[in-house]
C-alpha cells in the first residue's frame, strides 16, 4: 500500500478531528502490515471489496474481538540479547518467557464474555514496570523482550530521566533487578497510551479515503461493539508506546485456543542426544546414536536393561515387543540386537504413549490451554527420563493434598503465570537424581527451553544458579521422585 494511507493522500482529510488525524499520522505505516495480515488470514487478496467487507466483519463479528490471552506483537520488539551498563558494570538483558509475556492478560473477572472468554476493551492497556510498580496492579501487557529503540551497550543512568538523584538511583536498581530476572528492556521502559485506538470508520472523510484508494463506494460500518460497557478492541486496533514509538497490534484474537498435543522435532533431536546409549562393548556411542544392543547402564538399578534411545525394561516379561512388520523379539536379554529402524519405531511408540498420558493429565488438570510448545517439550523430557509414575498417579487419583508430590501439585495448580519463572525453574531443578551432573545438565536444558526457546544442548549444569533444591523441600529431592521406581 505504500503511501496510500498517508494523511495528505486521504481525500476529505480536512474533515478529520484532532484525534483522527493523530491516529492516521501515527499508524499509517502500520496499516499496510495490518492489511497484509488480514489478507493472509482470509486467504485472499485485499482489494476494494474485500477490505471494506473485512472492516465491517471486524466491527460486527464477535470472533474478531480480542480476549484475554490474545498474542500481541510490537513493531520495535526484538528477542536478541542486549547489554546495558550500570555503574560501569555490564548487565545482560536476555528475555524469558517471551511467548507468554507478549500476550494480552486480563486478571479480573467480568460479567460479560465472548465464547466463555474475557473480552478486552480499550482501557486494557496497563503495561510494563511503570504500571506494575506505580499502580501495584497486574499489568495487561508485560513485555515483548528487548526494545530495538534502546541501543545496545547503553548506560542505564542515561536512560532514566528522573531528575531527583535518590529516586533515579532507586529506579535504576529496580530496572537492574528486572533485567537480571529476564524481564527485558521492553518491560522496564514501556510507557503505553491510556487507551487502545480503534480505526474510526465514521465521518465523510472515510468514504473519500476508500473511494480514492480503491475506486469504490464504501459502506460505513456501525460503531465498535461494547463489552461490559467498554468499547472492545479487535484485530485492527492499535496501542502506542509513546516512550519508544512502538506500535502494538494483535497476532490473533485469542479466541482460538491452541492446545499442544505432541512434542516438537527439535525436542526429539535433543532427547536423542541425551538418550545415547552404550555399544555391545560397554562404550558410549556417538551423541544421538541409538543402542542397537541391549545393555545395563552404570547408573541403572539392578535388573533394568535398556535398548534404542532409552527404552528401559525392568524384567524379562517387559522385553517382549512386536514390531510393525510382525517381528516379535524379547529385547530384555543383554546383547539382544536390533536395527536402527527398529530403534526409531521403539522411540516413536514410546513418545506416542507418553504424549497420550501427558495430554490426558493436562486436560484433567485444566491447564491444557496454558501450556505452550516449549513447556510441553520440557515437561515431556522430564517425564521421559523419570518415567510416567507421577502421571499415572494423577490419572488414577491415587493422591491427595497430604501425599501428593511436588510435580502433581505443580500440574494441578495455576503455575504457568508468565511472571512465575523462578517457581518453574525450581520445580524442574528439583528432579536432579541426587545432584547427578548429567541429570542436572538435562534439567538446565529443559529450563532453557521453557524460558528462552533454546534447544541447544549445553554441558554446564549450574547455569541457572542455585535452583536445584526446591524451597518447599530444602533437604532433598521430592518424595515422588524417590518413591517412583
Amino acid at each position: 500500500m505504500g503511501d496510500k494511507h498517508a494523511l495528505a493522500n486521504i481525500s476529505g482529510n480536512e474533515l478529520m478531528n484532532k484525534g483522527e488525524r493523530r491516529f492516521f499520522n501515527r499508524y499509517s505505516s502500520a496499516l499496510e502490515e495490518q492489511e497484509k495480515s488480514l489478507g493472509q488470514q482470509e486467504e485472499k487478496e485485499i482489494g476494494s471489496y474485500s477490505l471494506n467487507k473485512l472492516l465491517r466483519e471486524f466491527e460486527n463479528n464477535k470472533k474478531e474481538y480480542l480476549v484475554s490471552g490474545a498474542p500481541l506483537k510490537c513493531s520495535n520488539a526484538t528477542e536478541e540479547i542486549r547489554y546495558i551498563y550500570y555503574q560501569g558494570k555490564k548487565i545482560e538483558s536476555r528475555p524469558m518467557l517471551v511467548d507468554m509475556r507478549s500476550r494480552l492478560w486480563i486478571h479480573e473477572e467480568r460479567q460479560e464474555s465472548v465464547n466463555d472468554l474475557i473480552p478486552a476493551g480499550i482501557k486494557d492497556c496497563r503495561g510494563g514496570m511503570r504500571d506494575d510498580v506505580a499502580k501495584d496492579l497486574k499489568v495487561n501487557i508485560i513485555g515483548f523482550g528487548n526494545c530495538k529503540m534502546i541501543e545496545n551497550n547503553a548506560k542505564l543512568e542515561d536512560l532514566i530521566t528522573i531528575p531527583h538523584p535518590v529516586k533515579k538511583s532507586l529506579r535504576c536498581e529496580e530496572i537492574k533487578k528486572a533485567l537480571e530476572a529476564g524481564m527485558g528492556t521492553c518491560y522496564c521502559f514501556m510507557q503505553l497510551n491510556d487507551e487502545w485506538e480503534n480505526l474510526s470508520l465514521a465521518g465523510e472523510y472515510m468514504t473519500g479515503m476508500f473511494d480514492s484508494l480503491y475506486g469504490t463506494n464504501s459502506v460505513l460500518s456501525p460503531p465498535y461493539m461494547k463489552f461490559n460497557g467498554v468499547e472492545g478492541i479487535n484485530m485492527l486496533s492499535m496501542l502506542y508506546c509513546h516512550s519508544r514509538q512502538g506500535i502494538i497490534t494483535a497476532k490473533e484474537s485469542g479466541q482460538k485456543m491452541q492446545v499442544v498435543m505432541g512434542v516438537s522435532d527439535r525436542l526429539i533431536e535433543l532427547l536423542k542426544s541425551y538418550e545415547t546409549g552404550l555399544d555391545k562393548n560397554g562404550k558410549y556411542l556417538p551423541q544421538g546414536e541409538p543402542a542397537l544392543s541391549t545393555y545395563q547402564g552404570g547408573g541403572d538399578k539392578q535388573g533394568v536393561h535398556t535398548t534404542g534411545w532409552g527404552h528401559a525394561m525392568k524384567r524379562y516379561e517387559e522385553g517382549w515387543y512386536e514390531f510393525s512388520d510382525g517381528t516379535k523379539i524379547n529385547l530384555y536379554p543383554i546383547g539382544t540386537q536390533i536395527t536402527k529402524e527398529q530403534a526409531e519405531e521403539l522411540l516413536e511408540n514410546e513418545i506416542k504413549a507418553t504424549e497420550d498420558k501427558m495430554n490426558e493429565v493436562l486436560e484433567k488438570s485444566g491447564i491444557e490451554t496454558q501450556v505452550n510448545q516449549q513447556f510441553y517439550d520440557a515437561l515431556f523430557m522430564l517425564v521421559y527420563q523419570n518415567g510416567t509414575g507421577h502421571i499415572d498417579m494423577i490419572l488414577e487419583e491415587e493422591w491427595d493434598d497430604e501425599n501428593s508430590t511436588d510435580l502433581e501439585e505443580f500440574l494441578r495448580n495455576d503455575n504457568f503465570d508468565p511472571v512465575n519463572a523462578k517457581e518453574i525453574m525450581e520445580q524442574f531443578g528439583d528432579y536432579t537424581n541426587g545432584g547427578q551432573d548429567g541429570t542436572m545438565r538435562r534439567r538446565a536444558d529443559e529450563i532453557d527451553i521453557i524460558l528462552y526457546g533454546d534447544y541447544v544442548r549445553e554441558d554446564d549444569e549450574t547455569r541457572h544458579g542455585d535452583i536445584w533444591t526446591k524451597k518447599s523441600n530444602p533437604d532433598g529431592v521430592t518424595k515422588g521422585y524417590e518413591n517412583i521406581e
